[in-house]
């Protein structure tokens, strides 16, 4: 009887303690309610559908919906693993239905990290992680008929492109409008449209035609009437205009910034405009059909150069107009190309000492424009040169990019593969900006697409 009790005794302190301890696991799961187990959402593996470059779809189901019901569900995404709603996210409400939606103001060429989560009254929970990749590459603009020129405005990461409509015989029609391209967000910030600035032959009359004034980026525009207009380079609104001194000379010129100055070159004259005054402050007879110019600062003489090129590819003679700091002529002298002709691919700026010119990419020294004969690369499609002067960067008909420094062009490039269609290329910092467009099939394309690239 006595061992009896005893064994009686141990069975109810083992019930006891296991009462105890199964509270003690309640109280901590669900601390209101111990009978009750704590139970978070369960999600199904996100999915990701139409990567484009700035863009994705995401979609995600609920699988359980745990303890309780659920108050929030979405998608959290970043370029780092394990993303959380302190990161970038995107609540798409309550319930239990499955869910999705596109995310955009993605980076292009950029691999990123996304999870779904939901939200119940006990806590959140999180999928399991995926990652995807956005392409490198982005439509900026479709349009009927694209301007072969196309400007940058490095300050304010815009790139500025041309375009007109099309008549129902397929040829261009006014308005000529300007789309401005933000390329740090991916998108169209202001579109308009001119009047009175007729098509000629894939290039109206924008040429190289940007400047830097007062602190802002203009834009200058040759209208039918010889009149210059100046634009505002984020706002295109007309913030001056000069009248034309000489309006079947000027219809189809080209206009250079240069200090505070503003020089039109034209087929037989260079046009000296003071950008302050809009006042005509010199004319200049070149007496060839010079068209293509460059311009920069000698600091060596405290002079203003102007080298103007025949507008014919089979004429390989150019012109160095040298002016002082007001813009009144200093000398003229003539000289034969031994490499090119025209006036493509004319590339120089303060900072280096030599002028670029033509496909060939041959080499003018500024110190002595009679030693000529040499290249950096035969085959460019288009050319930047760093704003500093110590990069050169030749975009070649071979779709490969060519980084040459500046003070050895003769030497060894790094190369970079780029998409095989590529027409420009822009640099700001290090970000590398490659567009493409059909070119040489603009004007039988219903549409064109303008491509943005990465690198």
């Amino acid at each position: 009887m006595k061992k009896l009790r005893t064994l009686l005794f141990v069975v109810i302190a083992m019930l006891i303690l296991a009462c105890g301890c199964e509270s003690d696991e309640n109280q901590e799961n669900n601390p209101e309610n111990p009978l009750i187990e704590i139970q978070l959402p369960t999600l199904s593996i996100t999915e990701v559908n139409e990567v484009l470059g700035t863009s994705a779809k995401l979609t995600s189901g609920v699988i359980t919906t745990g303890s309780s019901l659920i108050i929030d569900k979405g998608f959290v995404w970043g370029t780092s693993p394990n993303p959380t709603i302190s990161n970038n996210s995107v609540s798409l409400g309550q319930g239990n239905e499955s869910f999705s939606v596109n995310i955009e103001s993605l980076e292009a060429y950029t691999k990123y990290y996304t999870r779904a989560y939901a939200r119940n009254d006990e806590g959140i929970s999180y999928s399991e992680e995926i990652t995807f990749e956005t392409l490198n590459g982005l439509i900026a603009i479709s349009t009927t008929l694209l301007n072969a020129d196309i400007f940058h405005n490095k300050e304010s990461d815009l790139l500025y492109f041309t375009s007109y409509e099309r008549d129902v015989q397929g040829n261009p029609v006014n308005p000529m409008k300007i789309s401005v391209f933000d390329y740090s967000k991916n998108q169209i910030t202001i579109e308009k449209e001119f009047d009175n600035i007729t098509w000629t032959d894939y290039s109206s009359r924008l040429f190289e035609s940007t400047g830097y004034h007062n602190d802002r980026t203009e834009l200058y525009i040759i209208n039918d009437f010889g009149e210059i207009l100046i634009l505002d380079g984020e706002s295109l609104e007309v913030i001056g205009t000069i009248p034309s001194p000489n309006t079947s000379q000027i219809f189809r010129s080209k206009v250079i910034k240069i200090n505070d100055f503003l020089v039109v070159a034209n087929s037989s004259t260079l046009y000296v405009f003071n950008r302050n005054t809009l006042e005509l402050v010199n004319t200049i007879s070149s007496n060839v059909n010079e068209r293509g110019i460059v311009a920069y600062n000698d600091f060596n003489t405290n002079e203003l150069v102007v080298v103007s090129f025949n507008t014919f590819s089979t004429n390989s003679s150019f012109r160095v107009q040298r002016l002082d700091l007001q813009g009144n002529q200093i000398s003229s002298e003539s000289y034969d190309r031994e490499l090119g002709g025209g006036r493509d691919l004319l590339r120089t700026n303060d900072m280096i000492d030599f002028i670029l010119t033509g496909s060939e990419t041959a080499i003018l020294w500024k110190s002595d424009f009679q030693s000529q004969g040499e290249h950096v690369f035969d085959g460019a499609k288009d050319i930047y040169i760093s704003e500093e002067g110590n990069s050169l960067y030749i975009l070649g008909f071979d779709s490969i990019l060519r980084t040459y420094d500046a003070d050895d062009l003769l030497g060894l490039p790094t190369e970079l593969p780029v998409v095989s269609t590529a027409d420009n290329v822009f640099v700001d910092d290090d970000q590398i900006v490659i567009i493409d467009y059909p070119f040489w099939t603009n004007q039988s394309e219903e549409f064109v697409d303008v491509w943005i690239y990465y690198y």
